[in-house]
């Protein structure tokens, strides 16, 4: 698999994912499998839009991180603890911001 620069794998990145719904019934859709966002779709639920924003946003930052070839046990749990807990990782809330805080050391 080719890698490709943060930037331009945010970019591809903000390309997939999309949300539907209305009121307390929203569904995400993205890549079954992060590394291959051509491949087969999956979806996910979410009770308000603020959360279907928040489960994009984690999933486009992993496809990120997937292009670059950087997608590992570690910067997966990273994402998921910068999403549930944005104030204590102080990062903000876009993709890029995950996937910076994701590569730290």
């Amino acid at each position: 698999m080719n890698t490709t620069s943060k930037t331009a794998a945010i970019r591809e990145a903000s390309g997939y994912c999309a949300i539907a719904g209305q009121r307390t019934s929203w569904h995400i859709y993205g890549p079954y499998r992060y590394s291959d966002p051509h491949g087969p779709s999956t979806e996910m639920t979410a009770d308000s839009y603020a959360k279907a924003v928040a489960i994009r946003t984690a999933w486009r930052a992993r496809i990120a991180l997937a292009l670059m070839g950087r997608l590992t046990e570690d910067t997966a749990c990273k994402v998921d603890e910068a999403r549930h807990y944005p104030t204590s990782a102080m990062v903000g809330s876009g993709v890029a911001n995950l996937v910076r805080f994701a590569l730290r050391p």
